[in-house]
């Protein structure tokens, strides 16, 4: 809440607060040099409902409160936090010294003869209501992606695979030639030694039958599109890309131990990596992301564990492999947007 935000940062400032049985307005003073600086914060979210008038009575009996209190020596500043400066500006008569924050922009406005500073206050609270407003623009941001239908860099993935399966069926229907290994099919020997390294992203575009790709494309149009949502493109393609490569070598590592030669072919290394991803980004927003909680994502790794090691022909090197890496590189590259979490800005 930037109320409670701008509570702290402004007692960070050695200002006391007086309770008001007001809503929407705070006040704060402190004694410098004998004069009492009076500082009253108006928190209009969208339109103000207070009049000129209001608000000059409101004022008056501030003033009246500090000089029955023996502090007869004051200055005061008014701040407006709004999403409607000019209807917060008409508050304030000709003389009266007052900032407003339109909380639209992020923008500290001064106008006319108000552009000299309070207590030295000034410079520090533009540069963290820059910082707040960035953080309430990033959680915006998220929430845009959240709410888009489509997203792009998933439904790109799962066109490529599509089409390049299409072609492939086209060369073995034209050309009679059905071996997956000269299109590009990982094989440890082929990488390590003949250092065709191509094969690492080569090979998760390329599928054994249409039910193989089907079964891959289904998980990914639903796993990935969320996912993208959460991360973005820029940082979804990269664990896509980079869990595929993590898990090819996985698959490589492990089949060269057991001494087994095999051709690997299939999207679901970096699939299983949008999964592990996907769980780990549960995690870190305490269990439950949209429609997503942490025991159906745990449910569902189980089940695609327990069918790949049930099944015959399943290189499940490379789904744990994917899994395990999509998992560890969302925790490092994710943020959790909140607001009330310091980024790289100082409190004052």
């Amino acid at each position: 809440m930037i109320e409670e935000q701008l509570d702290k940062l402004i007692a960070s400032w050695h200002f006391n607060r007086i309770e008001v049985n007001v809503g929407g307005i705070k006040i704060y003073f402190r004694e410098q040099e004998g004069c009492c600086n009076i500082l009253t914060v108006y928190y209009f979210p969208e339109r103000q409902e207070v009049t000129e008038a209001q608000q000059e009575h409101i004022r008056q009996q501030i003033r009246e409160h500090f000089f029955l209190a023996g502090m007869p020596q004051q200055e005061m500043l008014s701040l407006v936090v709004t999403e409607d400066p000019q209807s917060g500006r008409h508050l304030f008569r000709e003389g009266e010294k007052y900032w407003i924050w339109n909380a639209l922009s992020g923008q500290l406005m001064l106008f006319e003869d108000q552009s000299g500073d309070f207590c030295g206050i000034r410079k520090p609270l533009e540069q963290q209501m820059h910082c707040w407003y960035l953080q309430v623009s990033g959680i915006g941001e998220t929430r845009k992606r959240q709410n888009r239908k489509w997203s792009y860099g998933n439904l790109a993935l799962v066109v490529c695979n599509v089409l390049i399966f299409l072609i492939c069926e086209w060369m073995i229907y034209s050309q009679g030639n059905t071996s997956l290994l000269v299109r590009g099919a990982l094989r440890a020997r082929l990488v390590l030694e003949e250092k065709e390294y191509y094969r690492l992203l080569s090979y998760m575009f390329l599928h054994g039958g249409a039910e193989h790709l089907f079964n891959n494309m289904l998980i990914l149009f639903f796993i990935g599109n969320k996912l993208e949502q959460l991360l973005g493109s820029r940082k979804y393609l990269f664990v896509y890309f980079a869990t595929g490569i993590l898990a090819g070598i996985t698959s490589m590592g492990y089949n060269t131990f057991i001494e087994r030669e095999i051709s690997c072919v299939g999207a679901s290394g970096a699939i299983f990596g949008a999964v592990g991803a996907m769980a780990a980004v549960i995690l870190l927003n305490r269990g439950k992301v949209a429609d997503l909680t942490g025991r159906q994502m745990l449910l569902f790794i189980l089940l695609s564990l327990y069918g790949g090691f049930t099944s015959q022909g399943v290189d499940n090197a490379a789904h744990i492999g994917g899994l395990v890496a999509g998992f560890v590189l969302a925790l490092l590259i994710y943020r959790r947007p909140a607001v009330g979490k310091k980024r790289d800005c100082d409190e004052g």
